[in-house]
């Protein structure tokens, strides 16, 4: 149920923020050809857009789940925020290699669908 009601949240969310943030983006210098230019319907933006709307629902499932079993809400959100935020800040300080197996092994492998190839 939560991981429903969160994707039907974030659908629309995403799509709305997608354009306006390119918008943004080019009002500070982001230009094509190095940064194309990308409609909400072409591929790469359209699997941004849902691809991270479901991994907002996903978050949220890991989060009830984790809660369910430590009975402890303060324990859950830690948990939550070393499994999926956490590593997205150590790659930065580890060895190259050490930093792509940290992001392939935790949940923080799913914020690459956020990463669009055009």
């Amino acid at each position: 149920m939560i991981g429903g009601a969160t994707f039907a949240a974030g659908l629309p969310a995403t799509a709305i923020t997608f354009p306006l943030a390119q918008r943004v983006m080019r009002s500070h210098g982001f230009a094509p050809p190095a940064y194309p230019d990308l409609s909400l319907l072409d591929p790469p933006a359209l699997r941004a857009v849902v691809g991270s709307a479901a991994l907002l629902s996903l978050v949220a499932v890991l989060a009830l789940a984790l809660g369910a079993v430590l009975r402890n809400s303060a324990g859950a959100i830690t948990a939550v925020v070393v499994l999926v935020i956490l590593p997205q800040i150590l790659a930065f300080a580890l060895l190259l290699p050490i930093a792509h197996w940290l992001l392939g092994a935790t949940p923080a492998a799913a914020f690459a669908i956020q990463q669009g190839v055009t």
